[in-house]
């Protein structure tokens, strides 16, 4: 980020000196700017591609340990119900919250980890700057 800015930075500098070659006779110097300005662009453009690879690469990397963890859970947990419940407090949607199995009331592994694979994933969101 240090040398896109250090770029960037470069780029208005030339910018602000091609303004002044107004006259046809500095025509050659503003052609050289320009030509300058455009070869740093496409670094710019190279540094952003790269640190997008970089970032993408980290989110994939992330995203599948998650998914580890949570199929880790499900293997550890299947059999046992995470917590209880009363019977009426997840009525219309006990079969799911008991998968695999679990009486009414009881919240099965399954559920749980899809309820926090969401939260989590919005957790994360809140904690990771956006830029």
């Amino acid at each position: 980020i240090k040398a896109e800015l250090e770029l960037k930075a470069s780029i208005r500098e030339k910018k602000i000196e091609m303004r002044q070659y107004t006259t046809p006779a500095l025509f050659v110097a503003k052609a050289k700017l320009e030509r300058q300005v455009i070869k740093l662009d496409k670094d710019v453009l190279e540094l952003q591609v790269a640190r997008s690879r970089r970032r993408g690469t980290c989110s994939t990397v992330t995203t599948r340990i998650k998914y580890a963890l949570f199929l880790a859970l499900v293997a550890m947990y299947w059999s046992t119900p995470l917590f209880e419940l009363p019977a009426s407090g997840l009525w219309p949607l006990s079969w799911f919250f008991g998968f695999p199995g679990h009486q009414a009331g009881a919240v099965g592994v399954v559920a749980g980890v899809l309820v926090a694979s969401q939260g989590s994933s919005r957790f994360v969101g809140l904690l990771l700057p956006v830029k």
